[in-house]
């Protein structure tokens, strides 16, 4: 092997090495946020009056309860992300022939709409998969954008 090569070597290895590094004191390091409880609703059903915040609840058959049930898919990907294979319009369709109500396309870093179908037994919801990234695109975590009609810088939450 040539001195060329092994330098060229040592430094991708050194360069790998120092990206393992700070990755990891950054997971290390991180602190996780606090979420303040009393600002969320209620996560007990008002089916269940009898049960305490306290308790824990296991439901084996959600559907035993009284209620309207609808078929949901929030979290589909088109063509346009990197890990979904349908063009929009077949994944519509098949969501739509499979019985499902609700759909959000999700596509990564950008909004996907595509209402052609919609109609009182099918709505598709507009979302986007938000990369946050951490400590550098593309590594990080995503935050996921129901209902929205725009696209938002990576990981930046706009404030009104």
């Amino acid at each position: 092997m040539s001195s060329r090569r092994i330098t060229r070597t040592k430094r991708v290895f050194t360069v790998l090495i120092v990206l393992t590094l700070i990755v990891t004191a950054q997971l290390v390091l991180r602190q996780r946020a606090e979420a303040d409880l009393d600002l969320c609703p209620p996560l007990i059903p008002s089916v269940l009056p009898a049960v305490s915040a306290e308790q824990s609840v296991i439901i084996h058959d959600p559907y035993a309860y009284p209620g309207d049930y609808h078929k949901a898919q929030l979290h589909m990907h088109t063509d346009s992300s990197m890990d979904g294979e349908w063009p929009v319009e077949t994944a519509v369709k098949t969501y739509y022939e499979a019985g499902y109500t609700y759909l959000a396309i999700a596509d990564h870093d950008q909004v996907t709409i595509y209402e052609e179908l919609d109609g009182p037994g099918f709505v598709t919801i507009p979302a986007e998969e938000n990369t946050v990234p951490w400590p550098f695109w593309p590594l990080g975590t995503h935050m996921l954008r129901l209902f929205v009609d725009s696209m938002i810088e990576l990981g930046m939450l706009k404030l009104e």
